[in-house]
C-alpha cells in the first residue's frame, strides 16, 4: 500500500527527499543513454540523412567555411556559425559516417561548382563524393560535419562518438594547421 503517511508533515518531507535523491541518481544514467544513442546512430544503417547544404563558391556574400575564435582557439564554422567537426574514423578515401550517423552528424554538402570558398585564413578546402551521392566539403582531406544538437557558437559534439572540432592553429610560417586533443589524422 502507500509507503508515505500523509498525516505528518515530516513523512511528506522524507518522501520528497527520497524522490529528489532518486532523480539525482537517474540523471547521470539519462546522460549515458543519450551518448549511447548518439554512438549507436553512428553505426546505424538507416538511410535517412539530414545535411547542411552550402551553395556556390565564388560569388559575393559570406564564405562557406569561416574561421571563428572561441575558448578552444580558432575553429572552423559554417557561414551560419555552426561548429565544424571531423570524424576520426573517416579517411581521405572512405567516409564512414552514413545513415543514422549522418542524421546526428549532418555532413557539410556542397552544391556549387569548383572549390568551396573559405573566409580569411581558411585554406585547404576541397570536396569528396559521399557514398550514396552528394558532394561533401573537406578540410585538408577530412570530410566536414556539423552536430545536430549544436546551435550557432556551440561545441557540444567535441569528443562525442569519435568526432572532433576542427581547431586551426598558426604555424610559424603563416600557414594553417589543425590540432585537437586526440591528434587523429594530423588534425
Amino acid at each position: 500500500m502507500a509507503a508515505v503517511e500523509e498525516s505528518s508533515g515530516q513523512s511528506g518531507g522524507v518522501a520528497l527527499q527520497r524522490l529528489r535523491l532518486r532523480r539525482r541518481r537517474l540523471l547521470p544514467i539519462a546522460g549515458i543513454v543519450a551518448v549511447a544513442m548518439t554512438a549507436a546512430a553512428c553505426g546505424s544503417s538507416a538511410q535517412t540523412t539530414t545535411s547542411t547544404t552550402a551553395g556556390g563558391g565564388g560569388g559575393g556574400g559570406k564564405a562557406l567555411v569561416n574561421l571563428t575564435s572561441n575558448s578552444m582557439g580558432k575553429i572552423l564554422t559554417t557561414k551560419s556559425g555552426l561548429t565544424l567537426y571531423y570524424d576520426t574514423a573517416d579517411t581521405p578515401t572512405k567516409i564512414v559516417c552514413t545513415g543514422g550517423c549522418a542524421t546526428a552528424w549532418p555532413p557539410l554538402l556542397y552544391t556549387g561548382s569548383g572549390t568551396p570558398t573559405g573566409g580569411p585564413g581558411v585554406t585547404g578546402l576541397g570536396t569528396v563524393r559521399r557514398p550514396g551521392g552528394g558532394v561533401q566539403v573537406t578540410y585538408k582531406g577530412k570530410p566536414l560535419y556539423t552536430f545536430a544538437s549544436d546551435g550557432p557558437g556551440q561545441t557540444s559534439g567535441q569528443g562525442v562518438a569519435g568526432f572532433q572540432v576542427v581547431i586551426v592553429g598558426s604555424t610559424g610560417g603563416g600557414g594553417a594547421t589543425t590540432t585537437t586533443s586526440s591528434g587523429g589524422y594530423g588534425y
